[in-house]
């Protein structure tokens, strides 16, 4: 990428924060216009950041428009998490107005089990990626849609997972066990990848065939014929994110990719719906 290039995806970002609205005086409304708006703001800064991790230029102007975008977007981003942290203990999580995870599987997933149905569990995706993954498969579907949910509190990763389970809302409680918080389900304990998928696999109906892959080892080839239900699991952008360089966000170009990818070999190979769905 040229210096250009890199100066108009600046200008991009910094027209994005300009354009935010700042009707934040509530928890509702914090979350409505993230999803709606304040994403854009996201998603520009990880374009930046994937381009600049594509340039070989070691040119003093980039140095510091790089400076230019990294200050304005940590004073925006300061900003509104202050305000929603700030929200957050006046009026509690359960004032936000989107849809919580826990209800994910039993809205979703359970009344298509007669159907061919693909879900792609995906440690920390992110809302704007969703977007971006929604946008760039649009045109080839019958349906998209990118629709933001709350992550179940506290926002750690087995707890996360385990409430996009089934009848997770009713079953799901947190206990100590060993001097640690863990979800459990009827009493079992349920915080590793293989409790989830045997969990699932007990909850649907015998009818119901199902299936689970890594993302890493999927192969189109190894899924059954007569299988209904195929759980895909991922982390690569989890471990993305924990990588605090521009590597680690330009990665996660790879991960939409990939998802696209996943998304048509499972329309190919006959499923009739496909849902991506986050922890956190």
């Amino acid at each position: 990428p040229t210096c250009w290039t890199l100066a108009e995806q600046c200008e991009l970002m910094l027209k994005r924060i300009r354009d935010a609205k700042d009707n934040l005086d509530s928890l509702a409304n914090i979350a409505n216009w993230y999803a709606e708006n304040g994403y854009r703001v996201d998603s520009a800064f990880r374009h930046y950041q994937t381009l600049l991790s594509q340039s070989s230029s070691d040119i003093l102007q980039i140095e510091e428009m790089t400076q230019v975008v990294h200050s304005n977007y940590r004073a925006f981003t300061e900003h509104i998490q202050k305000t929603y942290q700030e929200k957050f203990a006046e009026e509690g999580y359960g004032a936000m107005s989107i849809a919580s995870n826990l209800g994910f599987w039993n809205n979703y997933v359970k009344p298509l089990l007669d159907k061919k149905v693909v879900v792609l569990m995906a440690d920390a995706f992110r809302y704007e990626m969703g977007k971006e993954l929604e946008q760039s498969i649009v045109n080839h579907y019958d349906e998209v849609e990118c629709i933001p949910s709350r992550a179940f509190v506290p926002t750690v990763t087995r707890f996360g997972m385990a409430a996009l389970l089934p009848d997770a809302e009713n079953k799901m409680v947190l206990s100590m066990i060993d001097g640690h918080l863990q979800p459990v389900f009827d009493g079992e304990v349920i915080k590793i990848p293989d409790d989830r998928i045997a969990y699932i696999a007990k909850s649907t109906p015998s009818t119901v065939k199902v299936q689970d892959f890594n993302i890493k080892d999927f192969v189109l080839s190894k899924i059954s014929s007569d299988t209904n239900l195929l759980i895909i699991r991922s982390v690569d952008t989890d471990a993305s994110g924990e990588n605090l360089t521009g590597n680690g966000l330009s990665s996660m170009e790879t991960e939409l990719r990939s998802f696209a990818t996943k998304i048509r070999q499972c329309k190919n190979a006959g499923f009739d719906y496909f849902f991506v769905v986050a922890d956190h």
